[in-house]
């Protein structure tokens, strides 16, 4: 048999394969919709159409990827083969990118999916962040997607870059016996491996900068007393300060660094090279160093006046969020009592507050009962017993209290 129709019947049973997959999954899927209602095959066949469409972009994306790639290779295949003075056998490129871009579609599709149609679908909240001045609806909807592109994509690259190195090393090994030092330096292969490494380089800073706008979810404050921990989530001022703008720096740093570090290497300057290349590691030490003493020296040491302003504005917008509509008044209990106008007034409030709760419970236990040595709790149900399996509430009278070790 020869080496095309081998090639081609391989592709034609990954083909197959594939198809007959998708319909064991699409039946599988079908039938459970059936099990929940007629009423939702409108949501099977809606649901069925956005996959579709997703598989084929996905499949062409990345066919196109790997299939011009390898074009690539094969122009810089070609020098050796001519310097050699070797008939250029015909390399794999179809059969490799069509397989590969079934596989990997198949496995990536859905959750791209569901990001895409989350952004694809968005609403405006009406609400801008203060810090970059957006919509919250992108935080919810399109920043999740546009995340998820630049890790699809700088993935790909790196995917691509490691592809096209076996590549060139398995051609080589098969077809050669040596390569000359000079015509490898001057191939096709080093200004792959540079464009590959440069791209990588932007699309991490782009990555690095969408990464920052998460900074508003962050813990910033922790508060402390002698019986809980309070933690404040959102931008603080040293994030605001010196860590946002610190991390939009090192975005351009990192371009920098990889462009220089390039044109360094292609003119064989070593020393060049090296201290572009540590430029990165450097400017991150620096601005760990930066973002510690800042926070030591400025902020830690009147740390709730520096804090203030980000303090109420997680307020505010926790109050925005789970739609807490109050006012809030300040009584004095050396001027002024609580009157019963006052309780008529908030008495949503009132009843809204949580008077008996498991914590309030349990502390006045182990005030009230295991600091004697009467007894000890491990939850507020100080009555629920599971008796035949069932979990029943028995009422418990002094003398059956017989040890301060007993546990519930």
């Amino acid at each position: 048999m020869k080496i095309g129709k081998r090639r081609f019947f391989i592709v034609l049973f990954v083909a197959i394969l594939a198809m007959l997959i998708g319909y064991i999954a699409f039946r599988a899927t079908y039938l459970e919709t059936m099990e929940l209602g007629q009423n939702y095959i409108n949501v099977f066949w809606q649901n069925i159409k956005y996959m579709t469409v997703a598989l084929i972009a996905n499949f062409v994306i990345i066919y196109s990827m790997i299939y011009f790639n390898n074009i690539r290779i094969k122009k810089g295949l070609k020098d050796f083969f001519e310097q050699e003075k070797k008939k250029m056998p015909k390399l794999l490129n179809k059969s490799i990118a069509f397989i590969s871009a079934i596989i990997i579609s198949a496995f990536t599709s859905s959750f791209i999916l569901e990001k895409a149609m989350l952004c694809f679908n968005s609403a405006q909240f009406g609400v801008q962040d203060p810090i970059f001045g957006f919509d919250i609806g992108y935080f919810i909807f399109q920043k999740p997607f546009i995340e998820l592109t630049i890790w699809y994509f700088l993935i790909a690259m790196i995917a691509l870059l490691i592809y096209t190195i076996i590549y060139y090393i398995t051609t080589f090994n098969i077809f050669f016996d040596g390569i000359d030092r000079k015509t490898l330096k001057d191939s096709q292969l080093i200004k792959q491996i540079t464009t590959f490494i440069m791209v990588i380089a932007i699309l991490f800073a782009g990555l690095i900068l969408v990464k920052t706008q998460g900074i508003a979810t962050e813990k910033f404050l922790t508060l402390q007393d002698s019986q809980s921990t309070y933690s404040l989530y959102g931008a603080g001022f040293t994030d605001v300060t010196v860590k946002l703008w610190g991390y939009r720096i090192l975005s351009i740093v990192i371009i920098a660094s990889i462009y220089l570090a390039i044109k360094a290497f292609k003119e064989g300057k070593t020393k060049k090279l090296i201290l572009y290349i540590g430029v990165v590691p450097c400017y991150l030490v620096a601005m760990f160093f930066v973002l510690v003493m800042f926070q030591a020296v400025f902020v830690t040491t009147n740390q709730l006046d520096k804090e203030k302003e980000y303090i109420e504005a997680n307020i505010q917008y926790t109050k925005n969020a789970y739609g807490i509509d109050i006012e809030e008044v300040n009584l004095s209990t050396t001027s002024e009592n609580i009157t019963s106008q006052n309780l008529e007034q908030y008495a949503d409030v009132i009843n809204n507050i949580a008077i008996v709760s498991e914590d309030i419970v349990l502390k006045d236990l182990q005030n009230g009962q295991t600091a004697k040595g009467y007894y000890s709790y491990r939850n507020s149900q100080i009555g629920k017993y599971f008796i035949n399996g069932k979990e029943q509430l028995v009422y418990l009278s002094p003398r059956e209290i017989v040890s301060s070790n007993r546990n519930l």
